[in-house]
């Protein structure tokens, strides 16, 4: 999802600790050309798989500028 301004949001997961079915809630933005990651959780490497493949994107561990 992107906005006028070029923030872009990639949503990871929209779970809690006890869900079955999705990763717990976190996401990427990218502005500028760079990811940032917030709230990630293990696997993080696969969620980020999973995710990037079904928004068209290929984003793994290496694309991150920084992790909150």
């Amino acid at each position: 999802m992107s906005d006028s301004k070029g923030l872009e949001v990639l949503v990871l997961g929209v779970g809690d600790a006890f869900s079955a079915l999705h990763y717990s809630t976190c996401l990427a933005l990218r502005s500028a050309g760079q990811w940032l990651l917030i709230d990630c959780p293990h696997p993080i490497r696969k969620v980020l798989r999973e995710s990037s493949a079904k928004a068209g994107l290929e984003l793994d561990a290496g694309d991150l500028a920084g992790v909150v």
